[in-house]
């Protein structure tokens, strides 16, 4: 049906970034035929092979993908603008035995931009084994509230309780239950979340939004408090409101000034969660609830690999019990953000 807010910005409102500085695309892809694409595979699969050799290896499995895509946007009013980027990473996933027949997983992955941008194959394999190992002899710890690091691995995977509100049709159904803390504190002082698609290289970096608008940095959260809704046009005419954008680049979360395993060593009873296994949140309440796995430390010492647990709680909750950041920084990801502390999270457990 015609719908008089599905309408075009007016021109001068449109534009884009400086795609060249952006550096979004390696001129030097495709560099290697087919046969050498699987020749670097064989190398990697190698070196994790030569790493994890006195490991009991079930199975062992690596990948490498690369392409480049050539977007436009053209409209009636006479915008148009054109960039391209290219993507490419590998990784694996490893498979140890236990007796009894456990058989503990582990993951390491990496994509860029540019090839000279990527992890070493030494990285990798020595990850692909550490996650590997951490996971033998897991169990489910007791019940209770623990401080809680964020590997800066699966940030975004939790984080995704936050950033689900932001979305303008969320907001505009009702469906949100940020959507009456623009402006609010909703974390604590020293916690702020930059969404920053002008950041060269990076993986969700991006010239222009979607309604055509040139793209720019904004706080998400400044201090703490909520300064963004991820609003595009359509949504801005439904709602009111000024339009911002229509979904989130590359969401920057400053590092700290010490070591995750100082922060651990400092919290006492800490488990880290490495990896989620499932789950389910609410955007409307806030709720969430999380298979976890990772480690149990003990004044920065580890004390039993952890698996078969739960995390649950609430948005709210959640944010204000954040302590501190790391200084190691995940930079193979839209989300560039270090290893998070929170305090007094429920753990399900035995």
């Amino acid at each position: 049906e015609p719908d008089a807010r599905r309408r075009l910005p007016p021109r001068e409102e449109m534009g884009a970034a400086d795609v060249r500085a952006l550096d979004l695309d390696d001129m030097g892809w495709p560099p290697d035929s087919a046969a050498e694409r699987r020749a670097k595979v064989a190398a990697l699969e190698a070196r994790c092979r030569e790493v994890a050799a006195d490991a009991p290896v079930r199975s062992l499995s690596v990948n490498w993908w690369d392409g480049r895509i050539d977007s436009g946007m053209v409209t009636s009013n006479g915008f148009s603008s054109r960039w391209q980027r290219t993507s490419m990473g590998y990784g694996g996933s490893i498979t140890l035995e236990e007796p009894g027949g456990r058989l503990p997983e582990g993951y390491q992955y990496c994509a860029a931009r540019h090839s000279e941008d990527l992890m070493s194959f030494d990285d990798v394999a020595t990850a692909l084994l550490e996650q590997g190992t951490r996971r033998m002899k897991s169990t489910a710890a007791p019940s209770g509230r623990y401080a809680m690091l964020l590997d800066k691995q699966v940030v975004g995977q939790l984080m995704r309780v936050l950033i689900g509100p932001l979305g303008g049709t969320a907001v505009y159904e009702g469906r949100s239950c940020l959507k009456d803390k623009l402006g609010a504190r909703i974390a604590p002082e020293g916690f702020s979340i930059i969404d920053d698609p002008l950041i060269p290289r990076a993986l969700g970096s991006r010239p222009y939004t979607g309604d055509g608008f040139p793209s720019m940095q904004r706080a998400v959260l400044e201090d703490g408090v909520l300064r963004t809704f991820f609003i595009s046009l359509y949504n801005a005419r439904r709602l009111g409101v000024a339009p911002t954008t229509g979904g989130a680049s590359n969401l920057v979360i400053a590092p700290g000034d010490q070591s995750p395993e100082a922060l651990m060593k400092a919290a006492g009873r800490v488990i880290r969660v490495e990896g989620f296994l499932g789950g389910n949140t609410s955007e409307i309440t806030g709720d969430f609830s999380f298979g976890v796995n990772g480690t149990l430390f003990e004044n920065g010492e580890p004390v039993q690999a952890v698996s078969e647990m739960n995390i649950s709680g609430n948005l709210f909750e959640l944010m204000e019990r954040w302590q501190a950041a790391a200084d190691d920084v995940w930079t193979y990801s839209a989300w560039r953000s270090p290893s998070l502390l929170f305090d007094d999270i429920q753990f399900s457990g035995t």
